[in-house]
């Protein structure tokens, strides 16, 4: 019967679901019990095994690099893999959702969109990026002072591939830099 490299565990013998024998003395189903029961005790107060994970005071976890992982539903700090964005089309002239997401433009006349005030804290760093795919002036509207702190509307050159994206901090959007061609006004 092996250990495992982490813990110590015993393993049970191949085709069994039972680690069987002894270990110290005590049934290696208790000895594993005991190590377990250890190393959630050292979690518990704080103690950071290599590689692993600690409990913070709130409730909170800080993660391998130091990355806070926050019980209230956020995380912070790089995101390992692949990631797609959600893709929404506008066909129609109405409201974008505060939601983080690619939205196609693809209505085929100029379109008029408005887009709330963000709630600070709430949706901090959510993205939305307004893509057009017709050759239209779309316009998004916020309400007063909430694009980039001075700005209420984003108009958008009459261009297919045009595209305007807004990122969220403290109750602001505010529009990259790379969408020059966008009209802030």
């Amino acid at each position: 019967m092996g250990a495992t490299t982490r813990l110590g565990l015993a393993k049970p013998l191949y085709g069994t679901n039972t680690p069987d024998g002894t270990v110290g003395g005590e049934s290696t189903a208790a000895s594993n019990l005991d190590l377990i029961d250890a190393a959630i005790a050292a979690l518990q107060d704080g103690v950071l095994p290599a590689g692993g994970v600690i409990l913070a005071a709130a409730g909170d976890q800080t993660i391998t690099g130091g990355h806070k992982l926050s019980n209230s539903g956020g995380f912070y700090g790089p995101l390992v893999g692949g990631q797609q964005d959600k893709v929404t089309a506008l066909l129609v002239d109405g409201a974008i959702p505060i939601t983080a997401a690619s939205y196609f433009v693809t209505k085929a006349s100029a379109g008029a969109f408005t887009l709330a005030a963000p709630t600070a804290t709430t949706h901090d760093g959510v993205k939305i990026k307004v893509i057009s795919t017709t050759a239209f002036a779309h316009v998004v509207t916020c309400p007063s002072n909430k694009i980039n702190g001075s700005a209420a509307v984003a108009t958008m050159v009459a261009a297919a591939g045009e595209e305007v994206t807004f990122e969220a901090y403290q109750g602001i959007w505010y529009v990259s830099p790379h969408n020059a061609s966008v009209v802030l006004s």
